[in-house]
């Protein structure tokens, strides 16, 4: 019989590989949208092709983990205990060295990595005009009061009410032009390049966190979300920020120390926050609550401040159920399902 951590670490891929498989089997009705022209010629569709080959390949790494966490179910704990290890030594010789022989050089390249990072994304907010999007946004939150953001632009979307909350504050306070709309998602995603540092820092080494603040900070998409009136450069953020104390509590209970108040604190805010944001941050902070039971599932001491956190996160989050549930089953949505479609000559 397997140890207890390469037990879990097996199991925990097995959930995580059946989730896969089931998100991409309930999101791909079709694989091909196709239509014929007047001159019929068969067209299809390059959006839907890309969509569904994401999705295609979704399923097949599901498929993948799932046969790799039962064949060798203790693959998945032997790379962790190699990167576990790696980062240990790393951190070990830089203990040894002195951190005054890191922090200038450190702090220099991180805040040109944030200056560059900041200019891609500032510059230029308000060269073109709101797209659809962005004009559903802006519609949603112009409201003359919270009550009728929820109840006329949020009830009859598909998306939680955080980020309409905060563009009518904006708007109410700072104005609507374009680079005012997108300013919030500006200001994200250049605090999300230091996040990001932090982040790697924390799970690896300033090499790691110094890397992935640079490729954040270049990366075409991001700078694309950053210079967006939508949710999405927010939920990046706070996406990071969640993540973050999450494994800053995860740490605290498997070394046996004192869960930390600014942490504890920290993550259920950022937790809440992110739920609000966008129901993809509330799948992240349930996936993190399920490997969290995952690892402590076996001491049953550390499951009680465990359960505890994610109690008061899923009490913030009971107001919005009635309308999340409605959201789950709307009938329609902005994008129809595929068909196909014949176009004959008069």
């Amino acid at each position: 019989m397997l140890p207890t951590w390469p037990r879990i670490s097996a199991f925990a891929g097995i959930i995580i590989a059946i989730f896969m498989i089931l998100v991409s089997i309930y999101f791909t009705p079709h694989f091909i949208e196709s239509h014929i022209s007047p001159d019929g010629i068969i067209e299809k569709s390059e959006t839907i092709l890309i969509i569904n080959g994401c999705r295609l390949l979704t399923a097949i790494i599901g498929i993948l983990t799932l046969l790799l966490s039962i064949i060798r179910p203790n693959f998945f704990y032997s790379v962790t205990n190699v990167l576990a290890q790696r980062s240990l030594k790393e951190r070990t010789e830089q203990i040894t060295l002195g951190k005054s022989h890191f922090s200038n050089k450190i702090i220099s390249l991180l805040c040109c990595i944030i200056i560059l990072g900041s200019l891609l994304r500032f510059y230029g907010l308000d060269n073109q005009s709101l797209w659809n999007d962005e004009l559903a946004s802006q519609f949603k939150s112009n409201q003359t009061n919270l009550s009728e953001v929820i109840n006329i632009g949020v009830r009859h979307d598909v998306h939680p009410p955080g980020y309409h909350i905060l563009l009518y504050f904006v708007e109410k306070y700072i104005g609507d032009s374009e680079s005012v709309l997108r300013l919030p998602s500006a200001i994200s995603g250049a605090l999300s390049i230091f996040i990001i540092f932090l982040l790697g820092v924390r799970l690896y080494s300033y090499k790691e966190g110094l890397i992935a603040s640079m490729l954040i900070a270049v990366s075409w998409c991001p700078i694309f979300y950053s210079q967006e009136a939508r949710s999405y450069s927010l939920l990046l953020l706070f996406s990071l920020l969640a993540t973050y104390f999450w494994i800053v509590l995860i740490k605290a209970l498997d070394e046996e120390s004192k869960l930390s108040c600014y942490s504890t604190v920290g993550y259920i805010i950022f937790s809440i926050i992110l739920c609000y944001l966008h129901y993809f941050g509330l799948y992240l902070i349930g996936l993190q609550g399920l490997a969290t039971l995952l690892f402590f599932i076996l001491k049953r001491k550390k499951l009680i401040p465990i359960i505890l956190v994610y109690f008061i996160i899923v009490i913030f989050y009971v107001p919005w159920l009635p309308i999340f549930w409605e959201h789950l089953h709307k009938a329609t949505i902005h994008i129809t399902q595929p068909t196909l479609i014949l176009y004959s000559r008069n």
